[in-house]
């Protein structure tokens, strides 16, 4: 079933004024105050969403973060939007961050007009419901993962009592009559969003799908030529953080161990957990043949460097037991790559819009067969001709605002 992204989120209230009065979103700001940014973070959706958003209204964009140790200095503007550390109040309390933000609000509340939060978090509760408080016409946005939000709610209002609970049903209640705009990234996510009323209220008129997206301004400064299929190379690929019980990382090697790649090579990309690493020992101990078709590369942190890989590989494999999304599919169709997955994420849209075959979870069989069809030729990996979706992230930025 295909869903619509919502068409008319935003005719009404704060940007229904703007249009009304004719005035230039240049000089609006938008604002995200986010409790761990790093530098990989400059890739996913904690800074793609603000750049993009800001480029399609033209509004100024600031990412508002505690300054960490651990991490390395970011610097004061990235392509645009800038990167500001937060002032630090009580730091040896457990609840410096959301003091320091609101704190950082009853300074700047007034000078934002869209702030963005990320989950349905305790942080999420006091920054938002603070914010209203301060700017009441400021506009809210809250971006949600899959359903893990609605979990998360649910069991808040099921396991709050005392004066505690109390005070955490009315602090979501009012955040959610307070929140001009909630997306989530899933269909059935959307769905319940759009059926379902929470503490009595109803989300169908701010509520969007909003899926994670490609960052094709950033492809497009690469300079990144793009291979048609013909001209790709006998590569299969797996990306992702290896050895971790989501990623379900063994059953790619025990199927590996029966198949006979011929000129093909499986190429798996992403650092790798202690754990994995006596399995993978093991692995070429046993399949010492393998070692030139098996291959790890280790962690691949350059975005360029990256989607090289996915533009060379014909093929992408992914494993994984639970997924509330998985960009790397988005990147592996974007690349015109087979994919080959267990029915996680983005998974089944993937491949319903392009070449692919869902797995069942847990059975390397399976994927034995799956992978030796395709080396042996026995499956159709291309098409050319198939009509593509657009999953930028702007357009689906511009999908969710038109």
């Amino acid at each position: 079933m295909r869903i619509e992204y919502m068409g008319s989120i935003l005719t009404s209230g704060f940007y229904g004024e703007y249009n009304q009065k004719e005035m230039s979103m240049k000089d609006k700001k938008f604002a995200l105050i986010f409790s761990n940014v790093d530098e990989s973070h400059l890739g996913k959706d904690v800074f793609l969403v603000p750049y993009y958003w800001c480029k399609v209204v033209g509004a100024s964009g600031v990412i508002v973060y505690p300054r960490k140790k651990a991490h390395a200095e970011l610097p004061p503007k990235y392509r645009g939007i800038c990167l500001e550390p937060l002032r630090e109040y009580l730091k040896r309390s457990k609840k410096s961050y959301w003091i320091s933000a609101l704190v950082y609000l009853l300074r700047e509340a007034h000078k934002i007009d869209i702030l963005m939060q990320f989950h349905f978090s305790d942080n999420t509760l006091y920054i938002g419901n603070f914010y209203k408080l301060l700017h009441p016409k400021g506009f809210l946005y809250i971006k949600c993962d899959g359903e893990i939000w609605l979990d998360h709610f649910l069991k808040i209002l099921e396991e709050g009592r005392g004066f505690k609970g109390v005070w955490k049903r009315f602090l979501v209640t009012r955040l959610l009559k307070k929140a001009d705009l909630i997306s989530i990234e899933t269909v059935t996510g959307y769905e319940k969003m759009q059926t379902r009323k929470y503490c009595g209220v109803s989300l169908k008129n701010k509520s969007a799908l909003l899926s994670n997206g490609f960052d094709e301004d950033l492809l497009h400064s690469f300079s990144i030529k793009e291979r048609k299929c013909v001209e790709k190379e006998n590569l299969i690929i797996s990306v992702g953080r290896l050895g971790t019980y989501e990623k379900n990382t063994e059953m790619i090697l025990d199927a590996a161990e029966n198949v006979n790649f011929d000129d093909w090579k499986l190429v798996l990309i992403g650092p790798v957990e202690p754990n994995l690493k006596e399995l993978i020992e093991e692995f070429y101990i046993n399949n010492p043949h393998l070692k030139n078709s098996v291959i790890f590369t280790g962690p691949i942190y350059d975005k360029k460097e990256l989607w090289e890989w996915y533009n060379r590989s014909k093929v992408f494999l992914l494993t994984s037991r639970e997924e509330s999304f998985a960009l790397v599919l988005m990147e592996a169709y974007r690349f015109n790559n087979y994919i080959v997955s267990t029915d996680v994420g983005w998974a089944r849209t993937a491949i319903d819009q392009s070449m692919g075959e869902i797995i069942p979870q847990d059975d390397s069989s399976a994927l034995k067969r799956s992978l030796q069809r395709i080396i042996n030729g026995s499956v159709t990996i291309f098409n050319d001709h198939y009509h593509k979706i657009d999953v930028s992230y702007e357009a689906a930025v511009r999908n969710v605002l038109k």
